[in-house]
């Protein structure tokens, strides 16, 4: 088995918007993307956002309101809820083809 072959990215950059590739395709519509893509790249635009050293996330919480669209270039937008010593509070909502798919709280 090449290996090179299999470790191929979910989604290519393009500017600000992430766009699918063939392997996020999910299992239960050939059009959408599958879940575990989409928790990964929320927690992945939270963490180049909005990390630091400091803060070790305690939870990630994701709600999909449908499924995304395989064929739609994908937009993650972020928002810090609160700062403070102890806590940091990040909404990020993720939206494909313009459309809110999915919301997270880290």
């Amino acid at each position: 088995m090449n290996i090179a072959a299999t470790n191929q990215p979910f989604f290519t950059l393009d500017r600000d918007a992430f766009i699918p590739t063939p392997v996020s395709n999910g299992p239960w519509d050939p059009k959408s993307m599958h879940g575990r893509v989409v928790i990964g790249l929320l927690g992945h635009v939270i963490e180049e956002r909005h990390g630091d050293n400091e803060f070790v996330p305690a939870r990630l919480t994701v709600d999909m309101f449908r499924l995304p669209n395989i064929m739609t270039p994908v937009e993650v937008k972020t928002r810090q809820i609160r700062d403070g010593l102890r806590i940091r509070v990040i909404e990020a909502d993720f939206f494909s083809g313009g459309v809110a798919i999915a919301r997270a709280w880290l």
